[in-house]
């Protein structure tokens, strides 16, 4: 049986709905022919379970790109970075390999996608800002504010201009700030009525499954993501010549795509999860407590 410990949603990615999600009802009754699948990240209910005499196989997953700058924030920092030590038999990832911070130990991953990057000239009739949950992860609020000046002063103010986000601050500001910025709420729901849109990025999932699925993808100037430079070119390269219709960038595209199907052939290991008693008290009890209420919580 596989069991999934976390947002069962986030799973469905990888395995679908054949899951079931682990509560404080079922949790008793793992057993070395089950996979328990992760999706939460800084466990000590994970950590004890791998001290069960009799373990199930522990997969950790990946929730969306796994960048250098959101592993190494200052909320991911505590013992160390986030999958600088991997307490799983296997971390299993959404994106290619040679994208993954170089702290990440590869002996301990496995990808669900390969691909090539190839370099090359797009025209655009509209320009998405896009940003992720964490909008500052990497960016500033005033380097957002002059990327987007960059932007708006090379294409002008007659292209289609619009921008998604989930923070409430950098919504405000960026309505206030720009008159021919138009906020979209949800990209996703957005994205299908357009022709041929410019997605701006800071990092995020949704901007690198987009590029997968064949969208033109770029990452926001001063972006500084070394997994974010590796995947996306610069907005820098992002023009628009007089008096014509479209805008022109240089973007990567996404080629020889090869999706993988996941499998539970993995090795077990001696998983070591002493890192998590490295951070103080307060932190673990913390994460010991969300994990408390994960399990409590109803999932379908």
């Amino acid at each position: 049986m596989k069991y999934v410990f976390g947002e069962k949603c986030r799973a469905r990615h990888y395995v679908g709905d054949d899951c079931k999600a682990l509560s404080l009802l079922n949790i008793w009754k793992l057993s070395r022919q089950d996979c328990l699948l992760v999706t939460r990240a800084w466990s000590p209910i994970v950590y004890f379970i791998c001290r069960f005499q009799v373990r199930p196989l522990i997969i950790q997953l990946a929730d969306g790109l796994v960048t250098e700058s959101n592993c190494t924030k200052q909320i991911n920092r505590i013992p160390h970075y986030l999958f600088q030590e991997i307490y799983a038999d296997r971390l299993i990832v959404r994106q290619s390999i040679n994208s993954l911070p170089k702290f990440v130990d590869k002996h301990f991953v496995t990808s669900i996608i390969e691909h090539k990057l190839k370099r090359k000239s797009v025209n655009c009739d509209s320009i998405i800002f896009v940003f992720g949950n964490d909008p500052y992860v990497c960016l500033s609020k005033d380097k957002i504010v002059d990327g987007i000046e960059n932007i708006l002063n090379k294409v002008g103010d007659d292209i289609p201009i619009y921008f998604s986000t989930l923070s409430k601050n950098l919504s405000f500001c960026l309505t206030n700030r720009f008159d021919n910025l138009n906020e979209i709420g949800s990209f996703s729901e957005f994205s299908q009525q357009l022709n041929d849109p410019l997605m701006v990025i800071t990092p995020t999932t949704v901007g690198y499954d987009s590029a997968i699925e064949g969208h033109s993808v770029v990452r926001m100037e001063g972006c500084e993501c070394p997994t974010m430079s590796m995947l996306f070119e610069s907005s820098s390269w992002v023009s628009r010549n007089a008096n014509d219709k479209n805008i022109h960038a240089i973007i990567y595209s996404f080629t020889d795509i090869n999706r993988i199907k996941f499998n539970l052939n993995v090795k077990r290991r001696d998983i070591p999860c002493k890192g998590q008693f490295r951070a103080s008290p307060v932190i673990f009890m913390k994460r010991l407590l969300g994990d408390l209420i994960c399990l409590c919580r109803v999932q379908r």
